[in-house]
């Protein structure tokens, strides 16, 4: 799962966590991006995953404190186990 994450990420996408919760299935994910487009952009991708179901973005905020003002998001899904 935490391979899935990586891989559909791009240059504009930075993890900052990816975390298992191996007794749910579940996957937290945290990062940052220059915008909300570019998030719903790794959303989408993350969505085509053969190893996750239902990502779904559960919270994102504008860094103001930040002068480039990058766009924090926070993501889960669940994961399938590999056949």
């Amino acid at each position: 799962m935490d391979a899935a994450a990586r891989r559909a990420r791009r240059r504009d996408i930075a993890l900052l966590s990816v975390e298992p919760d191996e007794s749910k299935h579940l996957v937290h994910v945290t990062g940052e991006s220059r915008d909300l487009p570019r998030v719903l952009a790794y959303v989408g991708r993350l969505q085509s995953s053969a190893l996750l179901r239902y990502p779904m973005l559960d919270s994102h905020e504008v860094r103001t404190e930040d002068p480039q003002h990058p766009v924090r998001f926070a993501l889960s899904a669940e994961w399938r186990q590999p056949p």
